[in-house]
């Protein structure tokens, strides 16, 4: 059985990164409106119709994008579920460290990867610390579970997950 304070650990790692598909979600779906009422009225009086169509196909498509990110947002996490559902299909978990080359240090994060017996991987993206934090409550939890990356694992997953048990 999986613990209160462990869900509350990863909604709380993975909240930033939910804050931001939603803020983006927005973005890109406001932006898609201004695009199709654009090409729908023909505000830009020099515009042919075909430009016009254009505009607001290429709309309709941002419309479409942003939506299905203000879904990801707003949904409910795969992790989570599966945690609270189901703990014993994971077989496996490790974690990628992802280093943005140029910018602010800052954007230096950790994806943390679930992968089930049915070869499905669901992956979380925290920051540096609350990854520390959170793989190690995982490990105290999830003593079933294998933890960490090699590439005998990543092969074998690949073939046959069931074989990770």
């Amino acid at each position: 059985m999986i613990s209160q304070e462990l869900i509350s650990i990863i909604q709380k790692a993975i909240k930033r990164s939910t804050l931001l598909i939603l803020f983006i979600g927005i973005g890109v779906s406001a932006f898609s409106l201004f695009m199709i009422w654009m090409g729908v009225t023909g505000t830009d009086v020099t515009a042919g119709a075909g430009t016009n169509i254009f505009i607001s196909i290429v709309g309709a498509l941002f419309l479409l994008v942003g939506g299905m990110m203000l879904y990801v947002g707003i949904r409910p996490n795969p992790v989570i579920k599966l945690l609270k559902t189901d703990p014993d299909k994971i077989v496996w978990i490790y974690e990628l460290k992802v280093i943005t080359p140029k910018g602010v240090a800052s954007n230096t994060r950790k994806n943390i990867f679930f992968c089930t017996g049915d070869g499905k991987r669901y992956p979380i993206v925290t920051s540096m610390d609350a990854a520390t934090k959170l793989y190690g409550a995982l490990q105290t939890q999830l003593t079933k579970t294998i933890f960490g990356y090699t590439k005998e694992r990543h092969e074998a997953f690949g073939k046959d997950p069931q074989s990770l048990v």
